[in-house]
């Protein structure tokens, strides 16, 4: 393929359609993750539950009709340490009304997760727990994350809120499995 026809590929693929131009394409935000199995030590406290709350904040380009790019950093499940997440989007329009008040996706974000296993992988692996400096040092954790939920997006696109169902599976030190629900809020701009 020439220079020339891969530069316009580039550019048709990249290129907004008319249909969204006027909306904001970035966003950041925060997401917590209430529900969480295996529940974990990281996050905040709440008392209701148990357990912590894992904390994330969240980045967000819409570079599409039907995609976007996340990026997201802190505790992407209350078991797991500090860690950072990078994935790409796929959404579908379920519904809007005229006014534009509300409109409702379904997504899809599939990503690369690179954390630190956390004190609570030791805690289930060996029983052992080993103290708070592993959820910001100790061993990498690489994983695959794949999440699927709703969004509504409010006031002609100005914010969203969310619902996902979060699977996460960890390659590294050992292969371990991890699930959560999570809800999310993201300022457009």
């Amino acid at each position: 393929m020439s220079r020339a026809r891969a530069a316009v590929l580039s550019i048709c693929l990249l290129a907004p359609s008319a249909g969204w131009a006027g909306e904001q394409r970035w966003a950041i935000g925060l997401q917590v993750d209430p529900l969480a199995v295996p529940g974990g030590h990281q996050g905040i406290p709440v008392q209701t539950i148990g357990n912590r709350v894992g904390l994330a904040f969240s980045a967000r380009y819409r570079g599409g009709d039907w995609w976007a790019l996340n990026l997201g950093l802190g505790f992407p499940q209350s078991a797991l340490g500090a860690g950072a997440w990078f994935g790409h989007e796929m959404f579908h329009p379920l519904w809007s009304d005229q006014r534009r008040i509300v409109e409702l996706e379904l997504f899809e974000d599939a990503a690369a997760q690179l954390s630190f296993v956390g004190p609570d992988y030791y805690a289930r692996h060996g029983g052992t727990f080993v103290g708070r400096y592993y959820a910001f040092g100790g061993p990498l954790a690489a994983a695959t994350r794949l999440s699927v939920g709703l969004r509504a997006t409010w006031l002609d696109g100005r914010f969203d809120t969310s619902l996902e169902g979060i699977s996460i599976l960890q390659l590294t030190p050992s292969f371990d499995s991890l699930s959560s629900v999570d809800v999310g809020v993201r300022l457009h701009f």
